[in-house]
């Protein structure tokens, strides 16, 4: 877990967002843009809801937040998409890669989904971990 001077940092970009922010930015596109793979959603966007025990800051959204999301429910809210997504992978999805994102923005194969979503995290990964290096701290070496 992250102290809280590191929790509330800002970064530099003219959106200057928290680091908070940014973790749930992560977090909440991999849960959203997941969450259409076992199902046929015809409009996912208003029928994706957030798990319940984040339905104190907002029911279907993490954008415009206002309020700081606490350090336990970001972790519960990793926790809970990391299983939706190894639950995903545990079965054999090659027969889903050719099938459309579900996302109209989107138009792209649902293969073409998960790689959009390793660049996405990539992207913002590094920008924590700039936020890290400007406080002194060690960055995260999760890529090898």
């Amino acid at each position: 877990t992250c102290a809280l001077p590191i929790w509330i940092f800002q970064n530099d970009s003219k959106e200057n967002l928290y680091f908070w922010e940014i973790c749930a930015h992560i977090i909440f596109f991999l849960d959203f843009y997941f969450s259409t793979f076992n199902k046929n959603l015809k409009n996912i966007t208003d029928n994706y809801l957030l798990p319940d025990f984040l339905h104190k800051y907002s029911k279907n959204r993490l954008s415009n937040l206002k309020t700081m999301i606490n350090k336990e429910d970001m972790l519960s809210f990793y926790h809970h998409t990391k299983s939706k997504i190894n639950h995903y992978f545990e079965n054999d999805i090659s027969s889903q890669f050719e099938d459309q994102s579900g996302f109209p923005w989107l138009e792209m194969t649902k293969l073409e989904l998960i790689i959009y979503n390793i660049r996405h995290i990539m992207q913002h990964v590094d920008m924590l971990n700039q936020m890290l290096k400007k406080l002194g701290l060690p960055v995260s070496n999760w890529i090898k």
